[in-house]
């Protein structure tokens, strides 16, 4: 009995720990992500606003553009190298979207949309989501509409 107790147990906790949901998203940038405009590829950290890139950096202001050398462990070789790296962003000029990966201990990926002001170098409206490692902006929207990626607030920075 206490071991089928322990069993019950562990599979509520897989299942709650495993529960995504988009519950911070608003309508309205839901509406613009979804509604065809035409997103321009970033393939660079030096391709986004500095207000982007400080959103996304680690302590150190550091972003690593995709594929280029960087921390993603919690073992440190190189202080100077980033604990943060890109993986895509796309931008209408106004909203960007980020997907980038944090290095250490509990590797994880997550997700920014924001819209700019350029002419404040400010951002006007910012929602972050953790998830799995997607390849692509139509992956990203699949996954949004599956709620397969997580917006509790403690992801948030």
């Amino acid at each position: 009995m206490r071991k089928l107790v322990t069993i019950i147990l562990g599979v509520l906790v897989i299942a709650n720990v495993s529960h995504a949901a988009v519950t911070h998203l608003s309508a309205a940038l839901l509406s613009h992500l979804q509604n065809g405009v035409a997103f321009k590829n970033l393939n660079r950290v030096a391709q986004l606003p500095a207000v982007i890139v400080d959103v996304c950096a680690n302590g150190n202001g550091k972003l690593a553009d995709s594929g280029a050398k960087w921390e993603p462990t919690d073992v440190i070789t190189d202080p100077a190298l980033p604990r943060r790296r890109l993986i895509w962003a796309i931008s209408d000029g106004d909203y960007f979207v980020v997907h980038y990966e944090n290095g250490g201990r509990g590797h994880s990926y997550h997700f920014l949309v924001a819209k700019v002001d350029s002419a404040q170098a400010t951002v006007e409206e910012s929602w972050f989501a953790v998830g799995n490692k997607l390849t692509s902006y139509e992956d990203f929207l699949v996954a949004l509409r599956r709620n397969e990626l997580d917006d509790d607030t403690r992801y948030y920075h």
